[in-house]
């Protein structure tokens, strides 16, 4: 295929924390700022590149561009006691050793694998654990392809964020499809391949292919019907699908998949509207559709960013336009940089439901607001009065449990409550609909073999 608009050249150049002082639009703000970036992203992982530079940021509207938001670390993502600390210890000129020390104590505390995923979702097979390879739902696998463990740029609230430390002891990453393979030979039930990261479109096409292949050409897994690939790649290099050398390979491979009788879906991660401007990215998505891939998009509701219902409506209506399908709304994830943009979960369902009275029939296929837990995806439904009590209700949209699908039920009134943990059972329900053991959840013998 062929790029079917002109497009003006595109820089792609990345750029790395060490690399924060050649960021020209940067040295622009005050010296403070800077300071302040520098020093923080020292704890949270900072990638960008080129392309986010100079199509996305406005950089006359800094701090408060959204873009910018997302992407640059501020002494308001972590605690004031962990920044002051951090700060003393460089501004004394503190050894090298100690100060790894130092970032790698706050990190620990940043709850580096939120809602059980190490725990409860790393699949056992032979007696061992399967590394790289999530089994977090019954009908759902997410791959973890070692080369696709990184990102154009990095979300400073990204929920995978220990991915990027450099910390093997904290990554999900397989090197290897076998123990993929043989697992999903036994396991039936799941017809969901997620490849996922970082951003597994960063990985060359014939990286990506080999796996997909291998699933593919495995007779023992006709049960596998749908392919998942996440990625961040329309928004923060959109050149992946339209100018790379091997973007057109990976169109055929898209076409190959749907030709075999399968289903992909690109699972596209968007937070503001801006991010589809682009000429470029306009024609990613263009040459994507082409291919026969769908695209289902989700992001995080994010204080500073799209907390805003005309931000989310406009941003929905761009999706459609454009033939992305607005898939989820999520509530913020309990780790990282997360103090920066979480909102309280009623705030959400506000700013989701006014979003949704601008919306068409075709935009209101989002699901939202969605919380994760650790029996699964939870749907804050908004407030309700049951009994004479003022009750937040909710249900589950996924769950390991698939039992709980669908089931409603209540959490007492909690303006202020950002994360579900914080919620407490309300009327008859004592435990939410699963027992306060992690592992009284019934889901984790099918993940055994």
């Amino acid at each position: 295929m062929t790029s079917t608009v002109q497009i003006k050249s595109t820089r792609y150049k990345p750029i790395n924390n060490h690399q924060i002082n050649t960021i020209k639009p940067l040295l622009s703000l005050p010296q403070e700022l800077q300071n302040e970036i520098n020093i923080v992203s020292r704890i949270l992982p900072f990638r960008v590149n080129s392309y986010v530079i100079d199509e996305l940021i406005d950089w006359e509207n800094i701090p408060n561009d959204p873009i910018f938001s997302i992407l640059f670390p501020r002494r308001e993502m972590i605690a004031k006691a962990d920044y002051d600390c951090l700060y003393n210890a460089l501004q004394e000129n503190t050894s090298k050793t100690e100060i790894d020390r130092i970032v790698s104590d706050i990190r620990s505390r940043l709850n580096p694998h939120p809602i059980g995923q190490m725990q409860y979702n790393v699949p056992e097979f032979k007696n061992r654990r399967l590394e790289g390879i999530q089994h977090k739902y019954h009908d759902t696998i997410l791959y973890f392809p070692d080369k696709g463990q990184t990102c154009h740029a990095f979300c400073s609230f990204c929920y995978r964020w220990a991915q990027f430390i450099g910390d093997k002891n904290l990554q999900f990453a397989s090197r290897s499809t076998d123990d993929l393979v043989e697992y999903l030979a036994v396991h039936r039930e799941v017809s969901d391949v997620l490849i996922t990261g970082g951003d597994v479109m960063m990985m060359p096409t014939q990286k990506l292919a080999q796996i997909i292949n291998t699933i593919l050409n495995d007779s023992r897994l006709e049960h596998i019907t749908n392919i998942r690939i996440g990625t961040k790649s329309i928004t923060y290099w959109p050149g992946r699908f339209v100018t790379d050398p091997d973007a057109d390979d990976f169109l055929r491979l898209v076409e190959d998949v749907n030709r075999r009788g399968r289903h992909l879906t690109m699972m596209v991660h968007l937070n503001h509207w801006r991010e589809l401007t682009t000429p470029l990215a306009q024609e990613a998505i263009q040459r994507l559709r082409s291919s026969g891939a769908i695209l289902r998009s989700q992001s995080p509701v994010l204080r500073h960013v799209n907390d805003n219902p005309s931000i989310l409506t406009r941003m929905w209506h761009e999706q459609v336009r454009l033939g992305i399908i607005p898939y989820y709304l999520f509530g913020g994830c309990d780790t990282g940089a997360i103090r920066f943009f979480e909102l309280p979960m009623v705030k959400a369902w506000q700013l989701f439901k006014e979003a949704q009275e601008g919306l068409t029939g075709l935009a209101q296929t989002v699901r939202g607001p969605v919380v994760g837990t650790l029996a699964g995806k939870v749907q804050i439904l908004g407030p309700a009065h049951i009994d004479g009590q003022e009750v937040i209700a909710l249900s589950y949209v996924k769950a390991k449990n698939p039992g709980l699908v669908g089931r409603l039920f209540f959490a007492q009134m909690d303006k202020n409550a950002t994360h579900f943990d914080q919620l407490v059972p309300a009327l008859s329900d004592s435990a939410f609909g699963f027992k306060s053991n992690p592992g009284d959840i019934d889901t984790t013998k099918t993940h055994k073999h």
